[in-house]
């Protein structure tokens, strides 16, 4: 709330307070993102780090990076993330006196992050390809990881706006929704798309692997399936009362029935439309796509630019490997 940052629930996060992530109740996550500016109260969190015996954990490898190598010029974002850590922590890299903290930050007060990240998609990136050893980098770089599965879902509540079709110069509470939706709305496009390129770029990598090998073995196949009521066909009357009554759900603490219904038929549309999710099932199930489509259309699998792998030599050992890390 204080500087505009991301607090992702994380272990390392955690560690930076002196807490312990596995003693935070899901309650007080699922409250934190819930949130909302001025309708709700901040979840406050302290910064243990002044008491008698907190420890330090030792600074994680992309931290203690960024600190010390040209990552101030070269990768600003990494940086001032680092920067922030080292606040927390109240311990200058390399600490070496760990029982002696003066962290400039007390408390973290935490709201909806919907201005910053709706999607969440940062921590999601962040446990992908950080450096930390709570991350999953060492497990791709070891080559452990041969289906990766990223499914993302856009998920939102939109009526009509009655400022496209009236004249009147809107007053102050319409500026007011609008200074706060349109941010969120921008925000989550942008995300989307970090998301959607972060993943292609990784299965590309993983298309020309044995065409020039590197140190990094990304997985044999990506399936990234991204999910928007915007995917539903207008021209189709089904399609289309389906998305409007998605569309109509309030966002609430409660769900009725009708509307519990709406939400599952419209998700369980949209991912057999989706040609990887289509793709994913038919690889990794032994159920038939259509047989679990249960009489909605599929998406046309081959759309999933899987076929250039089969251009590159097979992965050495990838049949060993598999059978001893498991997918």
């Amino acid at each position: 709330m204080a500087d505009g940052e991301v607090f992702s629930f994380l272990p390392s996060r955690f560690d930076d307070l002196c807490s312990d992530l596995s003693r935070f109740p899901l309650a007080g996550g699922v409250a934190a993102s819930a949130a909302f500016p001025i309708a709700l109260t901040p979840i406050s969190l302290k910064n243990w780090s002044t008491e008698t015996g907190c420890l330090v954990n030792p600074y994680p490898p992309s931290i203690r990076s960024a600190l010390t190598a040209s990552d101030r010029y070269t990768n600003l974002a990494k940086y001032k993330a680092a920067l922030e850590t080292q606040q927390l922590r109240g311990c200058a890299y390399p600490c070496l006196d760990p029982t002696r903290r003066s962290p400039s930050v007390l408390y973290r007060h935490l709201l909806d992050g919907g201005l910053v990240d709706n999607l969440g998609t940062s921590a999601i990136l962040q446990e992908l390809f950080s450096n930390d050893p709570s991350s999953q980098l060492r497990q791709l770089n070891n080559g452990r990881i041969h289906n990766l599965v990223a499914i993302e879902v856009i998920a939102r509540s939109s009526t009509p706006s009655p400022l496209s079709t009236d004249p009147a110069t809107p007053g102050i509470f319409s500026m007011a929704g609008a200074v706060i939706d349109n941010p969120i709305d921008s925000a989550t496009r942008g995300n989307a798309t970090m998301f959607q390129d972060a993943a292609a770029n990784l299965r590309r990598d993983g298309q020309l692997r044995n065409l020039a090998p590197a140190a990094f073995d990304p997985p044999d196949r990506v399936y990234t399936v991204q999910v928007d009521p915007d995917q539903f066909d207008a021209t189709k009357p089904g399609e289309l009362a389906l998305r409007n009554a998605f569309e109509r759900v309030p966002t609430s603490w409660t769900m009725d029935a009708d509307a519990f219904r709406t939400v599952q038929d419209a998700a369980h549309r949209l991912l057999y439309l989706h040609p990887c999710f289509v793709r994913l099932v038919m690889d990794r199930s032994s159920t038939s796509p259509e047989a679990l489509a249960r009489g909605t259309p599929l998406g046309n699998p081959a759309a999933c630019d899987f076929d250039a792998t089969a251009q590159t030599p097979a992965r050495p050992a990838a049949a060993a490997r598999s059978a001893q890390a498991g997918h």
